[in-house]
């Protein structure tokens, strides 16, 4: 193959390094998770519980006004329930996220827009 000029494709163009991650070996190019190891189980569960306390909250957020739009019968339902559950969500995040007030708009404007879908569909 060297007759051919085959051999410098097989090299690579610069030293490879010997591994170093023998307990966890990984391929290049792949990125690792990002482990906590390093944090006791106690951390590790609080943050859990806060993640699916948050999560729930979001999805009782959204179908509890679907469910209102679907249940309780007239024509000003769906309208008056988008309007006053925007008004809770937004109240909700902003108590309880610490973040830039862009954010909180943004966030307010995606759950209005799910709504507004939501009551479309309903119409």
């Amino acid at each position: 193959m060297t007759e051919m000029g085959l051999e410098q494709h097989y090299k690579p163009p610069h030293d490879i390094e010997a591994a170093t991650d023998f307990k966890a070996p990984r391929l290049p190019g792949e990125r690792r998770r990002q482990t906590r190891w390093w944090l006791p189980v106690v951390v590790i569960r609080k943050a859990f519980l806060w993640r699916l306390a948050w999560g729930c909250l979001g999805g009782l957020a959204l179908l509890a006004p679907v469910l209102l739009m679907a249940l309780v019968p007239g024509p000003k339902t769906p309208i008056i329930t988008v309007c006053v559950s925007t008004v809770i969500f937004t109240l909700v995040i902003s108590a309880g996220l610490e973040t830039y007030p862009e954010n909180i708009m943004g966030l307010t404007a995606a759950y209005t827009a799910v709504l507004v879908v939501f009551l479309g569909a309903s119409s």
